[in-house]
């Protein structure tokens, strides 16, 4: 009863602590590089093709979700909701992950310092593209380390 219910404590702790951090946080309330993807997403909206068009650096699946972002009345604030949402599930993935083969106080440790390293990186010039392409890895892996037949099958559809 007492390891589930400190493992239910990890959990809403790796789920909810990137939340706070991302939105009070000084460093990550104006991050300078926010709507670069929004940028690229309008492109798209408009008929113009990544890689022959313009320069994209990156794989075009993140930008065609910012896309739709394009399409709210306030698209800076729906994308930093999105990768509020994104850095929590990265954190519960990293989290879930951690314990198939650590105990629940390192895989919180570990997952907690993963989402630290990412909020105060100054160096992260491209926000969001590297956390999101982490959130699909680390959720596939999970799921295709389980042992039903349909998790392992969207395990792999995220990897």
């Amino acid at each position: 009863m007492r390891v589930l219910r400190k493992t239910s404590s990890h959990t809403s702790i790796s789920l909810f602590l990137p939340i706070c951090l991302n939105f009070f946080l000084i460093n990550t309330i104006w991050t300078p590089t926010q709507g670069w993807y929004l940028e690229w997403a309008r492109y798209v909206s408009e008929g113009l093709k990544p890689y022959s068009d313009f320069y994209l650096p990156f794989p075009p699946l993140f930008v065609w979700i910012n896309q739709i972002f394009t399409l709210l009345p306030d698209p800076l604030l729906s994308e930093r909701v999105f990768m509020t949402i994104a850095y929590s599930l990265l954190s519960l993935g990293l989290y879930k992950l951690l314990t198939r083969f650590f105990s629940p106080s390192i895989s919180i440790c570990a997952s907690m310092i993963c989402i630290l390293v990412f909020q105060f990186s100054p160096t992260n010039t491209i926000s969001g593209y590297y956390e999101f392409a982490l959130l699909l890895a680390s959720w596939g892996v999970y799921l295709a380390m389980s042992g039903h037949a349909t998790s392992r099958f969207f395990g792999g559809l995220l990897l």
